[in-house]
């Protein structure tokens, strides 16, 4: 918890930040180009005045796993503002990319106060350890995991598309087989 005085005043806050899990250990082995959902993640204001949080990814400074690269989680909301005592549940989803390499890899997905003020400031942060393996796979099965994840995040899109696609090959498969012509009378 971190306690805030102001100068030439009596008003003491408090600010703190406190998540519910402390570590995630995936036993599966992961593959490239794979998504997938990581368990939710409580985040809690136990100060006494409203504060406001981002979502990031950070590492351990000496770790001996590779480091996964911070565009390889999605958090969902990224930012948010809790009142006291409030907690925000976060869904996290981690994007393994199509030419990551093999190997064991550990990140700490982290809350983090964000400064309310333009001058110096202290914040804090609570985290929790993310831990996974990549096996080994072809580039060709991780670029198809990529294409059906992006297929299944752009349904919508992709189903309009699809839709205006075949209606073309209808036609040039009508105009191919049939003569139309119009004439006057």
């Amino acid at each position: 918890m971190l306690t805030l005085a102001r100068p030439g005043s009596e008003v003491v806050a408090d600010q703190g930040v406190a998540i519910d899990v402390s570590a995630i250990d995936i036993s599966q082995t992961l593959s490239k180009g794979g998504s997938y959902d990581l368990p939710t993640i409580g985040v809690r204001n136990p100060g006494d005045e409203p504060t406001s949080y981002r979502m990031s990814v950070t590492y351990f400074a000496a770790q001996e796993q590779r480091r996964p690269g911070d565009d390889w989680f999605r958090f969902e909301p990224a930012a948010f503002e809790l009142v006291p005592g409030a907690t925000q549940p976060v869904t996290v989803v981690l994007r393994i990319p199509a030419n990551a390499d093999a190997g064991d890899y550990q990140a700490l997905i982290q809350a983090s106060i964000v400064a309310d003020t333009d001058g110096a400031s202290v914040g804090g942060a609570a985290a929790a350890r993310v831990s996974f393996s990549v096996k080994p796979s072809s580039l060709a099965e991780a670029w198809w995991r990529e294409l059906r994840d992006w297929l299944g995040d752009h349904a919508a899109w992709v189903g309009s598309g699809g839709a205006l696609a075949l209606l073309a090959i209808l036609a040039w498969m009508l105009r191919r087989n049939f003569r139309f012509r119009l004439e006057r009378r």
